[in-house]
């Protein structure tokens, strides 16, 4: 169900309520299987990580979107999301899990600037922590909330030629995973900064 104001000309806000029902999913999860060891010629027992379906799930939600220009060529754009899951499957504990990859809370914030042959564009996204997989002793893998700031730019520097810069994880932000408190860590990665520029020439 979604509903739509529109203030004045060049802005909008909408609000959406949603419910999804899955029949199936699939999540990762790790089991024992037995294969021959060639090496050593005979049968060992694996640890194995691989897909299996999940069973059903539910999503309900809310999504709050809007965007507006303000004043000689600025303008922003914004949305929010609130998710929440169910599934069918559950952890060691027996406590249930949620559905993989998907956080509760979703932000979106991206400012702007248009003007004649010139644009830029700077976006901020947050995500709250969410549920991975299944890992080691059938606990539940998490990833910790992660926001990140990009930045693009172009210019036309004529009818033909178009100049490009981008700029990614301006931030520095670490991809952090534990295993199901924070201070079970089990991945980091760090990315670091990223910057590009590219020249776009049509003919």
């Amino acid at each position: 169900m979604t509903a739509e104001w529109y203030p004045r000309a060049g802005s909008l806000i909408a609000v959406e309520l949603f419910r999804r029902d899955i029949s199936n999913y699939i999540i990762n999860t790790r089991t024992d299987a037995v294969f021959f060891n060639a090496l050593q010629n005979r049968l060992t027992t694996y640890n194995v990580n691989q897909p299996i379906n999940g069973g059903k799930a539910k999503v309900n939600g809310a999504l709050v979107s809007g965007q507006t220009e303000i004043w000689g060529g600025f303008g922003i754009q914004a949305n929010y999301s609130y998710q929440d899951s169910s599934t069918s499957s559950v952890d060691s504990s027996g406590a249930e899990l949620n559905l993989p990859y998907l956080s509760k809370h979703t932000v979106n914030v991206i400012p702007y600037f248009e003007s004649g042959i010139f644009q830029a564009r700077l976006s901020y996204n947050y995500r709250s922590s969410y549920f991975r997989t299944i890992g080691r002793l059938n606990s539940r893998e998490m990833v910790a909330p992660y926001s990140q700031l990009d930045f693009s730019a172009g210019v036309n520097l004529t009818k033909e030629i178009t100049l490009t810069v981008n700029a990614q994880n301006l931030l520095d932000e670490t991809y952090y995973q534990y295993n199901a408190t924070r201070d079970r860590p089990t991945a980091f990665y760090k990315n670091g900064r990223t910057y590009a520029a590219s020249v776009a020439v049509r003919f």
